[in-house]
């Protein structure tokens, strides 16, 4: 192959010259490494060269790693709670339920419009204290639900 002076070559072409340029150099006319050349590439014993090529360890997945967030979460001792809580739960019969935290503040109407953003036909309000989630009875369909007892202020 001849190559003139008006020819461009490819930046393929000239890194696979490169490569077979030093594939020369390196090796006898047999093509074999050149023993004078052999130290320079024996690397067995040389840990810089190992930290370089050695493959990463796959990283081991942590239990208690949260995926979304990034956080851990150490096992501790249950915390009792203490004082009583407000709680949303909308539902559909024999299907579905979502429950809620609501803030102190919040009425029964913030509860149906959660209702009504997720589709639910059905609501109940509850408290939550220290012996679980007490729900007052659902209300009519548009009208207010019944309260729960204890009652946490709804």
């Amino acid at each position: 192959m001849t190559i003139s002076s008006n020819d461009t070559l490819s930046p393929t072409f000239v890194v696979a010259m490169l490569l077979v340029t030093v594939g020369v150099f390196a090796c006898d006319q047999e093509g074999s490494p050149d023993p004078e050349d052999a130290e320079l590439m024996d690397h067995e014993d040389d840990e810089a060269f190992d930290d370089l090529i050695d493959e990463p360890e796959a990283p081991v997945w942590d239990d208690t790693r949260d995926p979304v967030g990034g956080l851990t979460a150490e096992a501790k001792d249950p915390v009792p709670l203490t004082g009583t809580s407000k709680v949303c739960s909308v539902y559909v019969p024999n299907d579905w339920r979502d429950t809620i935290l609501m803030n102190d503040n919040n009425n029964w109407t913030q509860c149906n419009n959660f209702k009504m953003s997720v589709g639910a036909p059905n609501l109940q309000l509850g408290c939550l204290d220290d012996s679980g989630i007490h729900f007052g009875w659902p209300g009519t369909p548009g009208g207010p639900p019944g309260l729960p007892y204890p009652n946490c202020g709804w």
